[in-house]
């Protein structure tokens, strides 16, 4: 059988170079604002979150916890995406509480 192999490299520019690395505690069917620091949230940015829990799942709303689409198993990543500015990123443990590994800074744009 023959084997395939791929690279492929993205770039992130951040406008203002700020960018932020930490963790947030999520209390069981809680819903809560994901922790982004000195982020600006009023223009685009760009986040990605992982789920460091072992055993149970967490939700994510990007309509300020309106509606949960999306889920992370335990160990998965969601992201990174751009969030369109004005939209904050929520998210909720299942269960029991979880421990999320969130990185996001402001986005810049992509071509230039």
């Amino acid at each position: 059988m023959a084997s395939a192999t791929s690279t492929l490299t993205t770039n992130m520019q951040s406008s203002l170079n700020n960018m932020i690395d930490t963790t947030q505690t999520l209390t069981a069917a809680a819903d809560t604002a994901v922790t982004l620091g000195s982020i600006a949230t009023a223009t685009d940015y760009i986040v990605r979150l992982r789920n460091q829990d072992a055993t149970n799942y967490v939700e994510v709303s990007i309509d300020g916890g309106l509606t949960y689409h999306m889920k992370m198993m335990p160990g998965e990543f969601w992201g990174p995406v751009r969030i369109e500015g004005g939209n904050v990123v929520h998210a909720k443990a299942n269960t029991a509480a979880c421990i999320i590994e969130i990185v996001a800074c402001e986005a810049g744009n992509p071509l230039t």
